[in-house]
């Protein structure tokens, strides 16, 4: 779907660098799903206090291979 083509998109267009990481909402099942889906892991998590908008959250990172 479109989800997957903007994140392949965003993978192409950083396929110089060794790894790419984003911030979850912890709880929000579905995207985690679709993170791990493309090879996506958790590698932290952040406390309320210090996660997106006061609640706590996941920091998940693939590694991209270099071509």
């Amino acid at each position: 779907g479109l989800a997957a083509n903007i994140l392949h998109a965003v993978f192409a267009a950083h396929s110089g660098i060794p790894s790419i990481a984003l911030e979850v909402l912890e709880g929000n099942d579905r995207a985690m799903a679709f993170y791990r889906k493309h090879g996506f892991e958790v590698v932290d998590r952040r406390a309320a206090s210090h996660g997106a908008e006061g609640h706590a959250s996941l920091i998940m990172r693939k590694l991209l291979s270099r071509a």
